[in-house]
């Protein structure tokens, strides 16, 4: 595919885009025990600094969100007015922890994924270089006393072993938690569920693995 028209664009854009501001701070404890912090900027701050540069050149991002039941995938597309594009594809396994639900787990990815995929396709840097700050042979990580780590969290079973197709317990409750949250009520969803996909559940524990992500992103915009 010929590149010159967006390549052209980019150049521009890369030249003009200013350095991004890093106003959030991160605390990191390596499993030494050892304590370390880096600033970055947030995906706003990203977006409020790039969109309108973007514009200006004729330049667009797009990020459509796909995956399965344990997989999240973006795939981020810079678009040209001349019809051409370049395009990257990133994906992250997501797990539910003991301070996040499945729900906060799955938002809490695709900002990421976002954020991350941005800055790399336009060859931006919106994080410090904190590659001295976590080296585990540094005098600040040796005189650190380790911390006992916690037990993993392990993640429960599907509960429809005997069934392909169904959706795990985590995502039934996260599922549900928040058709709560919306005040959506079960009948009402699965009634809209039907409609869009021409099929006859009659319960949430009736979703498809393929449709779980889609019925979060959807319930989320309401």
């Amino acid at each position: 595919m010929e590149l010159k028209s967006i390549a052209e664009a980019l150049s521009k854009f890369q030249g003009e885009c200013p350095v991004i501001e890093k106003t959030m701070t991160v605390t990191v404890t390596t499993k030494a025990g050892f304590k370390y912090s880096y600033k970055y900027a947030d995906l706003p701050t990203i977006l409020s600094t790039i969109n309108p540069i973007l514009a200006k050149n004729g330049l667009s991002i797009t990020q459509p969100l796909s995956g399965d039941t344990d997989t999240l995938q973006i795939k981020t597309l810079l678009l040209h007015t001349s019809g051409e594009n370049i395009e990257s594809l990133i994906s992250v396994k997501v797990e539910r922890t003991e301070k996040m639900s499945y729900v906060q787990a799955v938002g809490s990815a695709i900002t990421y994924l976002r954020r991350y995929a941005i800055t790399s396709l336009l060859n931006l840097s919106a994080d410090e270089d904190v590659d001295d700050a976590i080296n585990t042979d540094s005098d600040v990580a040796i005189k650190e006393k380790p911390r006992t780590p916690k037990p993993e969290y392990q993640k429960p079973k599907p509960i429809f072993t005997d069934r392909d197709g169904c959706i795990s317990v985590d995502q039934i409750t996260a599922l549900n938690d928040l058709l709560v949250e919306r005040r959506v009520s079960p009948t009402k969803f699965c009634e809209s569920y039907n409609r869009r996909y021409g099929t006859t559940i009659g319960t949430i524990n009736e979703v498809t693995p393929d449709k779980f992500l889609e019925c979060i992103d959807l319930l989320n915009k309401k």
